[in-house]
């Protein structure tokens, strides 16, 4: 049987994961848009880019970790943000009364 701690652990980890995937998806969006806008400095067009998927990866990790310590923010900041999280929900569930919420789950809505 595992312990209430340690499934908190594991619950704030996933959501620090969830956190850094949607840094990574969004960068990458936003560096494929510059790219399509050719504000950057590579020379690649966005057709290139999507016909080559390895070296699109490539040039989005270099540009990631072009700097450590914006890295290192990016992965604090995940960190933080996951376990902010945990303990909010974690206050939310000792706030609402067992009952009320088995009531909210059966029937679909409040108060009906």
């Amino acid at each position: 049987m595992r312990r209430r701690g340690e499934v908190r652990w594991r619950r704030a980890l996933a959501l620090v994961a969830i956190y850094l995937f949607i840094y990574v998806v969004s960068f990458t969006i936003y560096f494929f848009l510059l790219i399509n806008w050719h504000l950057t400095i590579y020379s690649y067009t966005l057709e290139y880019l999507l016909q080559n998927p390895s070296i699109a990866l490539q040039t989005v990790l270099m540009e990631m970790t072009r700097s450590p310590s914006s890295l290192f923010i990016i992965v604090l900041c995940s960190f933080i943000l996951g376990f902010a999280t945990d303990v909010l929900l974690a206050r939310l569930a000792h706030a609402v009364p067992p009952d009320l919420s088995h009531e909210i789950i059966n029937s679909g809505s409040v108060g009906s």
